[in-house]
């Protein structure tokens, strides 16, 4: 489906993971889900750099 790729030993988000995150965040019912995802994935790149 092509919501993960990898090339050589690192993993990259594709298009179609993209497209449902924008959709997420743009839909009035998911944004409470968007934002504690957020929050999240933001101590994870604060702790990962």
């Amino acid at each position: 489906m092509g919501y993960l790729f990898r090339i050589d030993d690192e993993y990259h988000v594709g298009l179609p993971f993209l497209t449902l995150g924008g959709a997420a965040r743009s839909t009035d019912r998911y944004q409470n889900l968007y934002r504690a995802a957020k929050a999240e994935i933001d101590d994870i790149v604060d702790q990962t750099g």
